[in-house]
């Protein structure tokens, strides 16, 4: 069944032929949308394709209750009345954006320019975008051990006994809250003037606002809550803890003029040893407007090897490719395509290795 997505524009089809067959030009074609026996959109008049096919373009209204409608086609043939009449869903999801999946169908359309896919039909297009490619992103973030769609977390994490901390997920685009404790229950210092460095990763892509939080009135007491309350201060020397924001780390600075005025005795700046006694709330991750390009084309590559073993299956590519006949092994060919497949999954994933968390 066909399936729309509210605020999106629909794209409707139909075809209309005589007794025997053949295609023909109806009088008066339009389509009107019916729900339970009822119209709920009035008649809209169709544009011709060619002899006999028609379409029309819908924006489908926000308003429009998630269900099940039917697309009535009619018009006049020969003097007759016909109709004809087709099912379809509209959902209340919204559409897909790069960064919720990755990629997207025309990012896989450019993978393929000078491979004829033009006998690709529709419903494989509607089953990349609504399957393939949403599972595709799980396979991505499996293999890098991490997602990459904005995201808040809270992880516990164990004191490293240095000035830095690493095995964040990244890049960092907001810390939240960070607490170190000398055991899980018992808290040691609670950082309250972080600054954000190294906030363009090396595609040249702003992951975070550079700087640290200072507040605007003195009753406001930090940590960071409400960006309202403060402004993002240039001076370094106030903060207690450096967010290195596309390294995906936190380094307590050499000096800390903040830290030391607060005399704390026994402390040398460091992540005191522990098990999961620091506890940190981040925000990471990429939106629309910063999306690494190469891992976009990644995302590509791998949607358009499943676009093309589908494609090579429609050709008649089933069936077994080699058998083994008392440990020989005969090789009787390669499915349609298998040698681009092949280059491009390789291709995809010498980018993702260099996204890959390592040791997590």
């Amino acid at each position: 069944m066909l399936q729309y997505i509210k605020g999106d524009i629909a794209t409707l089809y139909c075809s209309f032929a005589r007794v025997d067959g053949s295609p023909v030009d109806p009088t008066n074609p339009v389509v009107g949308i019916w729900k339970d026996g009822v119209q709920v959109v009035a008649d809209m008049p169709m544009l011709q394709i060619s002899t006999g096919y028609f379409y029309v373009e819908w924006l489908v209204p926000i308003t429009m209750p998630s269900s099940e409608y039917s697309a009535l086609y009619t018009g006049t043939i020969d003097g007759i009345f016909v109709q004809g009449e087709e099912t379809f869903e509209i959902t209340g999801e919204p559409s897909p954006t790069i960064s919720d999946y990755y990629c997207s169908w025309d990012d896989i359309k450019a993978c393929l320019l000078g491979l004829d896919y033009g006998d690709i039909p529709a419903t494989l297009q509607d089953r990349m975008n609504y399957f393939h490619i949403p599972s595709l992103k799980t396979e991505i973030d499996d293999y890098c051990r991490q997602n990459f769609n904005k995201t808040t977390i809270t992880q516990f994490l164990d004191g490293s006994t240095t000035d830095k901390m690493t095995h964040f997920r990244r890049p960092i685009s907001k810390l939240i809250y960070m607490d170190l404790k000398v055991i899980p229950s018992i808290s040691w210092y609670t950082f309250k003037r972080w600054r954000h460095i190294n906030v363009v990763d090396s595609q040249g892509n702003t992951i975070a606002v550079q700087g640290g939080p200072e507040p605007t009135d003195p009753m406001f007491i930090p940590p960071y809550t409400d960006p309202s309350q403060y402004t993002w201060e240039d001076g370094i020397e106030k903060a207690d803890l450096l967010v290195d924001c596309a390294n995906g780390m936190v380094i307590i600075p050499p000096r800390i003029l903040y830290l030391e005025m607060q005399a704390i005795p026994f402390w040398n700046y460091t992540f005191l040893r522990g098990n999961k006694n620091v506890q940190v709330t981040y925000e990471y991750g990429y939106d629309d407007t910063n999306f690494p390009r190469d891992l976009r084309l990644a995302a590509a590559k791998l949607a358009s090897c499943q676009l093309l073993l589908l494609k090579g299956i429609g050709n008649g590519a089933g069936g077994a490719v080699s058998m083994n006949i008392d440990g020989v092994s005969r090789n009787f060919g390669g499915t349609p395509y298998s040698a681009l497949i092949t280059d491009m999954r390789t291709q995809a994933y010498a980018i993702l290795d260099r996204y890959r968390r390592i040791g997590v």
